[in-house]
């Protein structure tokens, strides 16, 4: 679409006269003209959906692309084109400029995209000196595109590095949308692989998680009906070094549950660490559009391939009760995404209606069961401990050994070797958010101090008790932490230790240590009495609660500012995690 030159009919930016110029029949041919303005040029990109071509408004005498794709609804796809028609204020969304349909196909007139997708950088290694930071970043105008058409009631659901193209600026652009013909492609979610599964923003999120997975570690998200089958997806740090929080957030929206995934990608910004603010002022009419429909998913959907795992049933009750009620929450008008504010309003009615139905589900699978030769699968168990992790010690009465997370959680073998509270490590830094009223003030957390133990007694019942744990910290204004030792694979939480001065340490005992162990509570008076027994001398006191919770509270502080000292609160439910 440049200039010819005059003199020789050469194209000065392919080197071309048009008499030299070839195409497939298939697409149109150059010097085409639409609509009696819009001549066509060559085609620039070739996708799941459509054809991309340069093109040229003749009355504007203006560079532009052209998008054809195959129709079997105009209706359809002229209303769904009018809706993107004129949106020019939507970074992220190739600006629509003209539509219409011709027989079979559908056409969008859009900005000047002949800089080329995302694919074709990936493919030519374009972006190789940009670190993850910058990669990630690239994507948040182009969420924000996605959160615009969930606004109105659209999803994308063909998302892919080809359908991510650069504009003059270097800007990400999302083009297109989904059109009744569907076509399966390399990023397809879960639930389109289904008639029966529902689509919605979750599904544009898993597609977008699915890119920025395949930018990022260089290895594509293997097809979502292998998956189903058999799940090999491996985290990104198996790959590359990426910060966890990075790591998380893709990999969640890459569950295959719907219910675990981000509801919507202003929920996926934010664990990126992106500006979500544009996405945010938008979420209520995400809500409205797709709110009951999530309920429905998150109350009544079936499960993948996890479905008769009871290893994991707790944790999809909790995402199950907090996804449900969280869109109660939203479709009664209270406002945002998140349950947090909700708690801050009502911290009650929420938060222990939640409580107890996570403590029903999780209560058996809390309890220690020990395994020995008379447990079923012990063989097999033994050999993969064999196979996968090291011998570190062996003695006569038993032989120790080391398995690495990884190694861990492909086993998916609880930690027996200590009980457990029978709260995750997710709604117990909730329930302590919602209580302490710190949910909108935590400033970091990190992941660390992984540990994997398998301990095979060679004696008696050759007992083999396990101890996979790491250690998840919350930081909080003023020099506070909340830190969460936990089993990695059930997450469910082995000991908890809070930092803080004397009237928050209070308050955690009262407010706090009910909803971790039920069967026991302190009054402030109680609390009081404990804290106020410590001094410089005697700075510790340890005592059992109950069978299941030992307390334990650590004074850091000079004798004569007990209220400016540090106090560590632990709860643990063995003196060995204190």
């Amino acid at each position: 679409m440049e200039q010819l030159n005059i003199e020789d009919g050469i194209c000065p930016a392919c080197g071309k006269s048009r008499w030299e110029y070839r195409w497939e029949q298939k697409y149109l041919k150059p010097y085409t003209v639409l609509q009696e303005k819009y001549l066509i040029g060559a085609v620039s990109e070739v996708n799941a959906s459509g054809t991309l071509y340069a093109a040229c408004d003749l009355v504007l005498d203006q560079r532009l692309s052209v998008m054809e794709s195959e129709t079997e609804d105009p209706e359809d796809f002229l209303g769904k084109a009018g809706q993107l028609f004129g949106s020019f204020d939507i970074l992220g969304l190739a600006a629509v400029k003209d539509y219409f349909v011709r027989e079979t196909k559908g056409y969008l007139v859009m900005e000047d995209l002949t800089q080329g997708s995302l694919r074709t950088a990936m493919e030519k290694k374009q972006l190789l000196k940009m670190t993850p930071d910058e990669l990630v970043k690239l994507f948040q105008p182009a969420l924000e595109a996605c959160t615009y058409l969930h606004s109105h009631g659209m999803i994308h659901g063909e998302i892919t590095a080809g359908h991510l193209f650069f504009d003059q600026q270097g800007d990400l652009k999302l083009i297109g949308f989904q059109a009744k013909m569907k076509a399966a492609d390399e990023t397809m979610a879960p639930e389109q692989c289904q008639d029966t599964k529902p689509s919605g923003p979750w599904t544009d999120v898993y597609r977008m998680c699915a890119v920025l997975y395949e930018i990022l570690t260089g290895r594509k998200v293997p097809a979502a009906a292998e998956r189903l089958r058999k799940d090999s997806l491996r985290c990104m740090s198996d790959y590359i070094a990426v910060a966890p929080d990075l790591d998380q957030a893709v990999m969640q929206g890459l569950e295959l549950e719907m219910k675990k995934r981000f509801f919507s990608p202003a929920l996926l910004m934010e664990r990126l660490g992106l500006d979500a603010g544009k996405s945010k002022r938008m979420s209520g009419a995400v809500q409205k559009n797709w709110g009951d429909l999530w309920l429905k998913i998150a109350t009544e959907g079936e499960q993948f391939s996890s479905a008769k795992k009871r290893i994991h049933l707790e944790r999809r009750i909790k995402k199950r009760i907090a996804a449900g009620v969280g869109v109660v929450i939203l479709c009664t008008g209270l406002g945002v995404l998140g349950l947090r504010i909700y708690c801050k309003l009502n911290p009650g009615r929420v938060l222990d209606y939640k409580l107890e139905q996570v403590r029903k589900a999780a209560l058996p699978s809390t309890e220690r069961q020990l395994t020995d030769m008379n447990s079923e699968d012990y063989t097999k168990q033994l050999e993969f401990v064999k196979e996968n992790a090291n011998e570190i010690k062996e003695y006569d009465w038993s032989v120790w050994y080391m398995l690495d997370r990884q190694a861990a959680v492909k086993w998916k073998r609880t930690s027996d070797e200590y009980a457990k509270f029978y709260l995750d490590k997710d709604t117990l830094t909730e329930a302590f958010g919602c209580r302490m009223q710190l949910s909108e003030e935590r400033m970091s957390s990190e992941v660390s101090g992984y540990q994997g133990n398998v301990v095979v007694d060679k004696t008696g019942l050759q007992t083999m008790t396990v101890m996979c744990r790491e250690t998840e910290t919350h930081r909080y204004p003023g020099w506070e932490h909340l830190e969460i030792i936990y089993d990695v694979v059930d997450e469910h939480v082995f000991s908890v230790t809070y930092r803080a001065k004397k009237a928050h340490a209070i308050k955690f005992l009262t407010s706090v240590l009910s909803d971790i162990c039920p069967e026991t509570y302190l009054t402030e008076e109680e609390a009081s009495g404990l804290i106020g027994r410590l001094t410089k001398e005697e700075n510790s006191v340890s005592l059992w609660l109950n069978a299941k919770c030992r307390l334990n509270i650590f004074y850091f502080g000079e004798e004569d500012s007990a209220d400016s000292a540090d106090y560590y609160v632990t709860l643990g439910t063995s003196t060995w995690m204190l």
